[in-house]
């Protein structure tokens, strides 16, 4: 699974395509932590648009993540849900948990 990361500011934009499962979740954790940790002063807007499938190893990534970013003081903000990850998310009631945006436009406006 490719992740493509774009810098815009003062932010890290992520954006995930194929499978977000138990192979690819290590190799995923390690890419963001290397992220995070090569710009500390960075936010994370994440981008589901091209995810095709999302187990409970992944989201408890983001769950991790969420935790140590707010510890930070930073922020981690998700947008462009298709059906599948927006499901999921409903499942797991982390839609309230965290910032969902329906572009990745509004996601970054929402920084302003």
């Amino acid at each position: 699974m490719p992740l493509e990361l774009k810098e815009q500011d003062n932010l890290s934009i992520i954006k995930l395509s194929g499978r977000l499962d138990v192979h690819y979740s290590s190799p995923l954790e390690k890419e963001i932590d290397a992220i995070v940790t090569n710009k500390p002063e960075n936010n994370l807007i994440f981008n589901f648009q091209e995810v095709d499938y999302m187990s409970s190893t992944a989201i408890r990534i983001f769950i991790h993540l969420k935790k140590e970013l707010e510890e930070e003081n930073r922020k981690i903000k998700l947008c462009c849900m298709n059906k599948i990850v927006d499901e999921v998310f409903k499942i797991t009631g982390l839609t309230s948990s965290f910032e969902i945006f329906p572009s990745e436009s509004a996601a970054i406006e929402s920084f302003k």
